[in-house]
């Protein structure tokens, strides 16, 4: 018998940053997200600025409880 995960979407938070850095900047990512070398002091301000950017929406997927992927919308008008 197969069993359904729950997949779910929240709003982006400050507790998330590290996922998303760890998930960006990962070698086998980096490329294909356009990820440059850059500090976690440097990604965690980004993401301040961009959380409270109004045309851009940033998301977390989670299975179950748990972060398995991040999604960011641009050019959202609220």
């Amino acid at each position: 018998m197969k069993t359904t995960q729950t997949l779910n979407a929240i709003p982006m938070q400050d507790e998330h940053i590290n996922f998303v850095y760890e998930v960006k900047f990962c070698e086998s990512n980096k490329a294909a997200l356009h990820g440059a070398d850059i500090t976690f002091d440097e990604w965690e301000s980004i993401c301040q600025k961009n959380m409270n950017d109004p045309d851009e929406a940033n998301f977390i997927i989670c299975k179950n409880a748990t972060p398995v992927a991040w999604l960011k919308m641009n050019g959202h008008a609220q």
